[in-house]
C-alpha cells in the first residue's frame, strides 16, 4: 500500500481533502470546481467523466541528445493524464487529458528533467496562447452554471 504524505491535502468547503501526488494537490488548488460540485449544477465536470484529448507538439531549438531524450521518455510518462508521447531528437509529441494536465505543467516537467529548454519565439507565443486558452476551458469548466450559458 502507498503511504499518503502527511502534507498532500487540503481543506475545501469544510471537507478535507487527500491527494495522491503534488501534481494532483496543485491540479485541485488551481481549479477545485473541477472536482467538488456543487447542489446547483450537481456533479462536477471529471466525477462526470468528461475528458479533454490535447495534443501538441514542441520543438526543440537545438537538438536534444540521446541521454535527454530518454530522460523524456522516463520522467513525462509519470505524470498524470499524459496519454501518449514521441520524443525525437527535435521535437516532442505529446497527447494529454487537460482534465488532468496542461501544456503548461508538462513544459514545467521538461525543464526540471533537462534543466530548461529554448524554443523560437513564435514557439513559446503559441505555446503562451495555449497556455490562456486552456487556463480559460479550465475555468469554465471549473464554474458550470445551470442554463450553461454565461449570462
Amino acid at each position: 500500500m502507498t503511504e499518503v504524505k502527511q502534507n498532500l491535502w487540503r481543506s475545501y468547503r469544510g471537507l478535507q481533502f487527500w491527494f495522491c501526488s503534488q501534481q494532483c494537490l496543485d491540479r485541485f488548488i488551481s481549479h477545485p470546481g473541477l472536482y467538488v460540485g456543487s447542489p446547483k449544477t450537481g456533479l462536477p465536470e471529471k466525477k462526470r467523466g468528461r475528458v479533454e484529448h490535447k495534443s501538441h507538439r514542441i520543438v526543440f531549438s537545438k537538438s536534444l541528445s540521446d541521454d535527454e531524450a530518454e530522460k523524456l521518455m522516463a520522467d513525462l510518462p509519470k505524470m498524470m493524464g499524459i496519454k501518449s508521447l514521441n520524443v525525437s531528437a527535435t521535437e516532442l509529441l505529446v497527447m494529454y487529458d487537460l482534465m488532468e494536465v496542461s501544456l503548461e505543467d508538462i513544459e514545467s516537467q521538461i525543464s526540471l528533467s533537462l534543466g530548461g529548454f529554448d524554443s523560437s519565439l513564435i514557439d513559446r507565443v503559441k505555446r503562451s496562447w495555449i497556455h490562456y486558452t486552456e487556463e480559460c476551458e479550465l475555468d469554465n469548466l471549473a464554474h458550470p452554471s445551470t442554463t450553461r450559458g454565461c449570462h
